[in-house]
């Protein structure tokens, strides 16, 4: 029997997520959803600021401000005050915080080129523009109230 389009969708949806957990299971148990990805941001560009992340997400500023506080209070990260402009601060991460987040980019960096090995370098461009298409969708739908989609 060939499968549907919502068939497909489940199985690539919970393969990503599969690999998604992978990532994040490098990651010290205490990191919830979205911590490992900050570590591994912050890892890759050095110190940045709430906005900066918030954008860089696309998350809210209260969800990145409760993610920031949480890696600080766990040891992650630090605050550090801009200083020219002490209203400015970053986050910067610890020794424990590069730690974690060095982990999860080497794995990150080892499923993404797993996939380009395996789809082509032109295939795995077109699987990030359409998923950027998705998520764009998604954000709009999830704007106009219809969560379930």
């Amino acid at each position: 029997m060939e499968k549907t389009w919502e068939d497909k969708y489940i199985a690539a949806f919970f393969a990503a997520q599969k690999r998604g957990q992978g990532i994040q299971a490098k990651a010290p148990s205490e990191l919830g959803k979205g911590k490992a990805g900050i570590l591994m941001r912050l890892c890759v560009e050095g110190k940045q600021t709430a906005g900066a992340l918030g954008s860089f997400f696309n998350v809210g500023s209260a969800r990145i401000a409760a993610m920031l506080n949480e890696l600080e209070r766990d040891g992650f990260i630090l605050r550090e005050k801009d200083e020219k402009d002490r209203r400015i601060s970053y986050a910067v991460l610890t020794e424990k915080g590069e730690k974690a987040g060095e982990a999860s980019w080497k794995y990150l960096q080892k499923t993404v080129h797993a996939w380009v090995d395996y789809s082509g370098e032109d295939a795995f461009y077109h699987f990030l523009e359409l998923y950027g298409k998705y998520r764009e969708i998604s954000q709009e739908l999830s704007e106009k109230g219809e969560k379930e989609c």
